[in-house]
């Protein structure tokens, strides 16, 4: 049996791990540093279903000296995952408590058991980075596959019929150039030799 062995990061005056990460290079890349610092966050994500009334809850807070201090004036987004990216369901600013409560629609199709991933994420924040909460609910409705294939939207999940088709015409496109040019290197590289006299 292995222990498990556990570091305690170092926090600097501001409350921020600090990290750092260097490449050395070799004979192709140059050598490369990047540091990076953040302030440890915690996000709780609540789902409330109550008289066929949803919503969800999100509370934010970061650890000071034992003690919970909550984020406010922060901007947290709320997503559903489809097939292919993420539906944006809205925006909220986290009040005085660090709580926002977004209002859940009640008109998303899930998969064939009605289930429906939800995301809360604080996004590309200088001080937290990317923070993200997700829970899998029963919220959506029940799909059949005859059923998605009618209604093919970006917030159902299958996408779009011309998303499939765009995407495929573009990936055979870029396939084909690369068999265009290693065609082309095979004949110049045959009309290149010299015939022996």
């Amino acid at each position: 049996m292995q222990n498990s062995v556990k570091y305690v990061l170092p926090v600097n005056e501001e409350g921020k791990y600090s990290f750092k990460i260097e490449y050395p290079g070799n004979d192709t890349l140059e050598t490369a540093t990047e540091e990076l610092s953040i302030i440890d966050v915690n996000m709780d994500m609540t789902c409330n279903d109550k008289d066929s009334v949803k919503s969800v809850a999100v509370k934010m807070f970061r650890s000071d000296k034992g003690k919970n201090i909550p984020l406010k004036d922060e901007t947290v987004s709320l997503y559903v995952q489809r097939m292919f990216s993420m539906l944006k369901l809205g925006e909220a600013r986290l009040d005085s408590s660090g709580s926002a409560t977004f209002d859940f629609p009640s008109d998303l199709p899930g998969d064939s058991l009605g289930n429906l991933t939800i995301l809360a994420r604080l996004e590309e924040h200088s001080d937290y980075g990317n923070i993200e909460k997700s829970e899998l609910k029963k919220w959506g409705i029940a799909t059949t596959k005859e059923l998605l294939l009618e209604q093919r939207a970006l917030w159902s999940e299958v996408a779009p019929v011309w998303m499939i088709i765009t995407l495929t015409i573009m990936l055979l496109g870029v396939w084909a150039h690369y068999l265009y040019v290693v065609i082309h290197m095979i004949i110049i590289n045959n009309k290149g030799k010299v015939k022996p006299l």
